[in-house]
């Protein structure tokens, strides 16, 4: 009569052990959420970058160089000169850009501006897609303290 008693306690364990960890994968779906209605299904390749500068009085033109890395690397992919604001240019993805802007001031010397920034693909799954969103570089290269 004991062992019977043992068995059926031994059952009772295993049953609600192995019921308490099956809740988790019957309503797995449940948390699932469709993909959205702007959802891009096909991973971007290119990207944009978006630079600022300076343009005015003292520097109505503005050499500039983007380099693909950092710029102590020398992989140079454009150099140019600025005669407006900004500039957007239409580049490979999953890279990091760096720019450096040449700046002179009114008395003559001479300011460097560096930034860099990443232009990145991001990837969400749904349930019934995988989505893609482009995250641009946005690079800042204006003269912050210009002297007059």
């Amino acid at each position: 009569m004991n062992i019977f008693r043992n068995i059926f306690v031994f059952c009772m364990i295993a049953a609600i052990i192995i019921n308490s960890g099956c809740e988790e994968l019957l309503n797995a779906d449940d948390d699932c959420e469709a993909a959205p209605l702007d959802c891009i299904g096909s991973r971007p390749t290119e990207g944009q970058l978006i630079i600022r500068s300076t343009i005015n009085a003292a520097n109505s033109q503005v050499p500039l160089w983007v380099y693909r890395g950092d710029f102590e690397n020398n992989d140079l992919v454009l150099d140019t000169m600025l005669s407006v604001n900004g500039l957007t240019l239409i580049l490979p993805v999953d890279q990091y850009y760096s720019v450096v802007a040449k700046y002179i001031q009114a008395d003559g010397d001479t300011v460097y501006a560096v930034d860099g920034d990443d232009i990145e693909v991001d990837e969400d799954d749904y349930c019934d897609a995988t989505c893609f969103s482009l995250d641009n570089g946005h690079i800042d290269v204006t003269l912050k303290f210009p002297k007059r």
